[in-house]
């Protein structure tokens, strides 16, 4: 096995499954399907990790942003690629920096740490932490480096102690899959790959007796159905030239052959933190605890104000 960013999480019973809390699933319509950047009214900007082997914290990244936009668009009504036109540079992209270099083991980090820390710290924005280096792509040295931290910054950091991390355990049902990227905007996963030469493509073929293995962790933000079956799509690390603009379709295939693993998603804790906003037209709205200080700039100057 080669080590290419995701090592494989040990088992603790400790762990909050998800799986039975989504208990029936036979209300998952695959015809209908999912779309996350439907959802959002924009596309999301692929990442590439380079060589620093922060696929997880990338992985994490992405999911924060979609939860960031989703919460955005509520408030607002405006869609991504409208808030982006309307607001420019006051929609900030995060950091996975922030989050890898504070978890980082030897070959990467376990998807558990990663939305940990997420929960518990929070994330920055690239702006704060920037997770590239002025010329290049993300190396192993730049992306562990945590001389950035200080007490400044780490209250800036964007925490989610309004949500909690939950195990879905059971990695070959795409259903429970389905119903966490419905019902919360996503999952983190760890998928095992080959160099079978179909993970450039939009969808890659599960490995192989024989085949020389690595594991990788990805954002899963998309699932339906077309003329092939079903698929559950998912946001890779390594630029816009990989898949269909980062996305690529695992099909049941991959899911029965138990190469999908140690996946994790984020929801709302009975009585988790929230603020309050008045809206323009006077109304409260609750807001969630993780909102970023920026976002709570951007929405104050657009006519709503702090409870």
């Amino acid at each position: 096995m080669v080590y290419t960013g995701l090592k494989k999480q040990p088992e603790d019973k400790r762990d909050h499954s998800f799986d039975h809390i989504a208990g029936y699933v036979d209300d998952v319509d695959w015809e209908e399907g999912f779309d996350i950047e439907e959802y959002l009214g924009g596309r999301i900007i692929s990442k590439n990790q380079g060589s620093s082997d922060s696929c997880v914290a990338h992985s994490v990244a992405y999911y924060a942003y979609v939860l960031n936009i989703a919460e955005i668009k509520k408030i607002t009504e405006y869609g991504l690629d409208e808030l982006r036109v309307k607001y420019q540079k006051s929609i900030p992209e995060l950091s996975a920096k922030s989050i890898f270099s504070q978890i980082f083991l030897n070959y990467g980090a376990y998807n558990r740490d990663g939305v940990k820390k997420l929960i518990n710290y929070g994330i920055n924005t690239e702006s704060e932490v920037p997770t590239k280096p002025e010329r290049g792509l993300p190396t192993k040295t730049f992306v562990r480096d945590l001389s950035w931290k200080n007490e400044d910054l780490e209250k800036k950091a964007s925490n989610y102690k309004g949500k909690e991390y939950r195990l879905i355990r059971t990695g070959s049902d795409m259903d429970i899959f389905a119903k966490a990227i419905r019902d919360n905007l996503g999952v983190v996963s760890g998928v095992v790959g080959s160099n079978n030469r179909t993970w450039r493509t939009e969808e890659p073929k599960p490995p192989k007796n024989g085949d020389k293995l690595w594991r990788h962790s990805m954002y899963f933000g998309k699932y339906g159905t077309d003329e092939k079956g079903k698929f559950i799509s998912c946001k890779n690390s390594w630029g816009d030239k990989t898949g269909n603009k980062g996305w690529q379709k695992l099909r049941e295939d991959y899911f029965r052959s138990g190469n999908v693993f140690d996946a994790w998603t984020v929801m709302d804790k009975p009585n988790g933190g929230w603020f309050w906003l008045i809206d323009r037209d006077g109304k409260p709205r609750k807001m969630p605890a993780y909102f970023h200080k920026t976002i709570k700039y951007l929405l104050t100057k657009r006519g709503f104000k702090l409870k």
